[in-house]
């Protein structure tokens, strides 16, 4: 069986159930998200996710119905527990489609958890619209969610949710069998909030015991469906590039020197063992550190990346060189700080998507959470704010030297423009000498102006003109954004691609250099190819 995400249509509601994890992702009408996913989650008692292995996966499909079910089992060395899940979908009277999610298993064991059931994601797109939150007591109340990251949960003892979005489309999820809150997941990287079973007021970790029966269920109501149901039309944004650079975490031969300086950087980030290398970069430099002693290596212009972003204090006391706090890996350790920036030049904020889900989906869709972390720290007062040091993973991760991580790393500079950050640093130096994220240097190191345009649809598709058109395609689909743009005739667009054109995937992008040197394609590309990048001219 693929394990590509199979698609599921009723009316003019589209999604995607995927075989590997029984997640129902996607949920969408024409262009307007209504839900990204749902989801059965196991986190062990220090937060780590136990990845479920799926079994006796169907999925029974007609014309106006569809019905999957599963086995999921999530084992390791301190869980144990499997469910059977059931997703049913159908279109009733007048239209209205109606989805029911059943996650349902008895605990084979005492075991201490912090959480054991269902996840709903809303997508980060909602930030703004007016949901009504019915609480157990049956009282209903109308907050947005949130424009600006909180720190806390923007909905608690939630019963039900409701919001319109578009053209009047109207969208209401029922929960069941455990208590349930919303969390701002743009704190860890993650482009979406989270309704999530299991009060955190209410203590964790918490126990769960043998012959106990977990019975989760999320009912679907959306009504009426737009008569309209318009094209998704990526979004342009004009803007600068910020300052590119890379982290030094050691110091790096003559050869890497010349590799890297070849990528034209303006920064570098370094540790105490990097510093040397990242100043022979020529640009500003910044020290990456939990101590405010021996600065001296600092001049007015460079900076001080301090961390743990709780102990901002201490920076009251630098002198000599600017002062920024910094959260290496989640918003969060800065949202819940809330550093006074008036003593402070600004923020660096680090990011890497490998947190509560590890598929390549959610990897990709973090880059989309970049203009709200900025936004966010602006608005706490940052002056200045650096995105980075990005990364895919701080474990060993093979996406990392893959078509991933150049895809990754388009969508991050792409995002960091819309975001109008100051600085961007990306990946490692290690990491870039070895990654196809080097591609994306390469590609625009040899701009003639930082003036770029961007077009983007979230999570899926991303082109920047940067004096040469990179289109990349994010998405396990084929796409076909590019002809809604008029960088060719329409005549071609039609079509296709009819210009020179390298098209890079996973099969040749660690070999990105030779296909750069060979000659270009001149036949048609009609739509982009899953997971995809395309150099024109």
């Amino acid at each position: 069986m693929s394990s590509e995400p199979i698609e599921i249509k009723l009316g003019h509601v589209r999604g995607f159930i995927d075989p590997e994890s029984g997640q129902l992702r996607y949920l969408s009408v024409g262009p307007y998200e209504l839900l990204r996913g749902i989801y059965g989650s196991v986190r062990r008692p220090d937060w780590g996710t136990v990845v479920p292995k799926l079994t006796d996966f169907s999925n029974r499909v007609t014309r106006d119905s569809f019905t999957c079910k599963f086995t999921a089992s999530h084992k390791d060395d301190v869980m144990d527990f499997t469910w059977r899940g059931t997703i049913t979908g159908q279109v009733v009277g007048g239209g209205q489609v109606e989805i029911e999610y059943h996650l349902e298993g008895t605990v084979p064991s005492d075991q201490m958890t912090n959480r054991l059931g269902l996840c709903l994601l809303h997508p980060a797109s909602l930030k703004g619209i007016p949901a009504e939150i019915q609480h157990t007591d049956d009282s209903k109340e109308t907050i947005p969610f949130p424009i600006f990251i909180k720190p806390d949960q923007p909905f608690k003892d939630t019963k039900a949710i409701s919001y319109k979005v578009g053209n009047g489309i109207k969208f209401r999820v029922e929960l069941s069998g455990d208590n349930f809150e919303t969390e701002d997941q743009r704190n860890y990287g993650d482009g979406s909030f989270k309704t999530y079973c299991h009060w955190q007021e209410t203590g964790s970790p918490y126990p769960v015991k043998k012959g106990q029966v977990i019975s989760n269920r999320a009912k679907i109501i959306i009504n009426p469906m737009s008569p309209q149901v318009l094209e998704t039309i990526p979004t342009e944004t004009e803007g600068e590039l910020p300052s590119l650079g890379t982290l030094f975490k050691r110091q790096m031969s003559a050869s890497e020197m010349n590799t890297l300086m070849g990528f034209h950087l303006n920064h570098g980030v370094a540790t105490t063992d990097g510093m040397k290398s990242a100043k022979q970069g020529g640009g500003t430099v910044f020290l990456q550190s939990d101590k405010i002693e021996a600065l001296s290596d600092l001049a007015s212009n460079d900076g001080l990346l301090f961390s743990p972003a709780g102990q901002w204090q201490k920076l009251k006391g630098v002198t000599g060189t600017r002062k920024f706090v910094q959260s290496k890996g989640w918003f969060m350790e800065m949202n819940a700080a809330r550093p006074n920036f008036e003593a402070l030049d600004g923020a660096a904020l680090g990011l890497q998507p490998k947190t509560h889900q590890f598929d390549t989906e959610t990897m990709m869709e973090s880059a989309w959470v970049i203009p709200d972390q900025v936004s966010s720290a602006r608005n706490m007062g940052a002056k200045t704010v650096l995105v980075g040091p990005v990364r895919l993973s701080d474990e060993p991760d093979p996406r990392t030297y893959g078509i991933e991580s150049a895809l990754f790393a388009l969508a991050v500079v792409a995002n960091s423009v819309k975001a109008k950050a100051d600085y961007l640093t990306l990946f490692d130096a290690d990491t870039l000498l070895r990654s196809p994220a080097a591609f994306v240097l390469s590609m625009l190191s040899d701009r003639t102006s930082n003036k770029v345009r961007v077009w983007d649809v979230d999570s899926q598709f991303v082109m920047i003109d940067c004096g040469r058109l990179i289109l990349a395609n994010l998405s396990w689909e084929p796409s076909e954004h590019f002809k809604k743009l008029s960088f060719d005739s329409q005549e071609n667009l039609q079509v296709g691609i009819k210009t020179e054109y390298h098209l890079f995937d996973k099969d040749n992008i660690a070999d990105w250099h030779d296909v750069l040197a060979g000659p270009a394609k001149h036949s048609i590309l009609t739509a982009l190819p899953p997971r995809s990048i395309v150099v024109l001219g």
